[in-house]
């Protein structure tokens, strides 16, 4: 009987260290799996703050086209304005020059 204790110990200390094993690749596994998430999120931050920074930049030119737009749009208007009163000036000018005429 004596022969047959020191055998099962054994087996249970097999037993346990290839739990153990199981249980330290399980882990590692986990863990490398964690990693390569954390990773990814990394990434994603990243592209996102990317992204972000586009679109304050577009937002700057955007800004900025509309401020060119709004002076186009006062100079056309003034533009048109003055070539208004030219055509006036040119019709008083004309009646002028036709009424020296008679």
């Amino acid at each position: 009987m004596g022969s047959g204790a020191p055998v099962a110990v054994d087996e249970k200390a097999v037993f346990s260290s290839s739990v153990v094993q199981q249980l330290q690749k399980a882990l590692q596994m986990k863990t490398e799996g964690c990693d390569m998430l954390l990773d990814e999120i990394q990434s994603s931050l990243g592209r996102e703050e990317a992204l972000q920074v586009q679109m304050y930049e577009m937002s700057q030119q955007l800004d900025e086209a509309r401020q060119q737009s709004a002076q186009w749009k006062q100079t056309s208007e003034e533009v048109i304005e003055m070539l208004s009163e030219m055509e006036a000036s040119s019709e008083t000018f004309q009646t002028a020059l036709v009424q020296a005429r008679e």
